[in-house]
């Protein structure tokens, strides 16, 4: 056997290097290549015989993954394709493993109306969060989305039940809509914060926010989110120059949000939107603020882990925040004017706002994360500060993009081969460089071909190598 396996690997290595009797055509060379590729193949395949999670996505085919390997879902990486993936609509492909989730349609909305008096959870299928998941449920079932919502203080910690109270019915809201002209993003509704009453003139129980509700409740702002600013919160980003940077988190609510991610997205995105009754006092020590703080491992997440910031990416709080919305006054050149602020409850003078933001950031694939999107007043517990959230989004993974998924050994960003990186992001063997020695010998090495292949035949079998 071991003779008969020598002389068959001589064979192809005389054929597929013009040692035979005859030059190899290029239609020889290139079945001599097919069948050593699926000889190849064959011995990979039957060395993994019971071998599980060949794509090393963490779910077996015995643990529903449906795409282990190539050959089972063409054109995609096996690794994109698990029960904890999303579903991508159109693409042809069970990215989730489960033939119940349609491929043609995307999923509806969760939240049809509006509500005042609210559960953490129905703030997030307000923002568009609407598959539950659980904390570590049996592989088969692990898939994506929201694990737990609750709501807690601005620093993390749990309210007593009169704040839980005040926050439930008063400070949180499921919102279809917030005065006269601003609407939900995606969607029937939206969710709503405050650090008041989260209401607008046409709602059951609207407050005006100026002089506001004061709910008082003291607390403290995020420590490691001071830490990562100096030991103070951000005041000098905006365009009244230096301003005091308040202290404390008053009146807060933060809603906690813990999801776990596709694994097939790298990213979040949603929109959100920052309207005060307290824009006519900007640079002073009553710094009411919106932070959105995300912990997650991905790379590139800000040191202070916030991703709520406006259109030239300053903290939405009233010294920083390019405001939009609003009556011109002294530095803020207000370029939305007023009118999102009708039926709002908001003054035309001393209310404002920005317009529709975007805040992203990056996640790893399928690890688990939490969100704190929270508001609170600074300094005081009156004059309110709102905030609308929306429109929730994961970014899918794919080549190109930047990041290195599963499934892939490089992303740079593009989907260009011959650059190391190639056009499907895995890395290119690399072109060796030759010295000018080194080209002297490749040169005479072809030489030397070039003279044996014009030998007589005899001598060319006479002088191939015995094994």
């Amino acid at each position: 056997m071991a003779a008969d396996t020598r002389h068959a690997a001589h064979q192809f290595l005389e054929d597929l290097f013009l040692l035979g009797p005859a030059p190899v055509g290029a239609g020889r060379l290139l079945g001599l290549c097919l069948a050593f590729a699926a000889g190849t193949l064959t011995l990979l395949l039957a060395a993994s015989a019971g071998a599980a999670d060949l794509d090393s996505d963490g779910w077996e085919p015995a643990d529903g993954d449906c795409c282990d390997t190539a050959a089972s879902c063409p054109g995609v990486s096996p690794a994109l394709v698990n029960p904890g993936a999303l579903e991508i609509v159109g693409n042809g492909v069970d990215d989730d493993c489960d033939v119940a989730t349609s491929d043609v349609t995307a999923p509806s909305t969760c939240s049809a109306s509006s509500d005042f008096s609210v559960l953490p959870t129905q703030l997030a299928e307000a923002m568009d969060i609407c598959q539950a998941t659980s904390a570590a449920p049996p592989l088969a079932s692990r898939t994506w989305g929201l694990i737990d919502a609750a709501f807690l203080l601005a620093d993390g910690s749990t309210p007593n039940a009169f704040v839980l109270s005040d926050m439930t019915n008063k400070q949180a809201a499921v919102l279809d809509g917030y005065g006269s002209n601003v609407s939900p993003q995606n969607g029937a509704t939206m969710a709503g914060l405050s650090s008041g009453t989260m209401r607008d003139i046409f709602d059951p129980g609207f407050v005006a926010p100026h002089p506001g509700t004061d709910h008082g409740s003291i607390g403290s702002v995020p420590a490691a989110y001071l830490a990562a600013n100096g030991g103070s919160m951000p005041s000098n980003a905006g365009c009244s120059g230096v301003c005091p940077s308040g202290a404390g988190a008053n009146d807060s609510v933060n809603l906690r949000l813990t999801l776990r991610v596709p694994t097939n997205a790298n990213g979040i995105r949603y929109r959100h939107r920052f309207f005060s009754a307290d824009f006519g006092g900007v640079c002073s020590a009553f710094n009411d603020s919106h932070l959105a703080l995300i912990d997650s491992n991905a790379p590139g997440i800000p040191a202070d882990g916030n991703i709520a910031l406006d259109t030239i990416g300053n903290p939405l709080n009233l010294n920083s925040t390019t405001w939009e919305v609003c009556t011109a006054t002294g530095c803020h050149t207000c370029p939305s004017g007023t009118a999102d602020l009708a039926g709002t409850g908001l003054s035309t003078t001393t209310g404002g706002g920005t317009t529709w933001l975007n805040a992203a950031a990056r996640v790893v694939p399928g690890e688990t994360i939490t969100l704190d999107l929270m508001v609170f007043d600074a300094g005081d517990n009156s004059i309110d500060t709102n905030v609308l959230l929306d429109d929730f989004t994961w970014k899918l993974a794919q080549c190109g993009d930047g990041l290195t998924d599963p499934g892939e050994t490089c992303d740079d960003g593009n989907v260009t081969g011959g650059d190391g990186c190639s056009a499907s992001c895995s890395v290119e063997a690399a072109v060796p460089s030759l010295s000018f020695g080194g080209l002297v010998l490749l040169v005479a090495l072809f030489a030397v071909i070039g003279v044996y292949q014009g030998a007589p035949a005899g001598i060319r079998r006479h002088s191939s190598p015995q094994v």
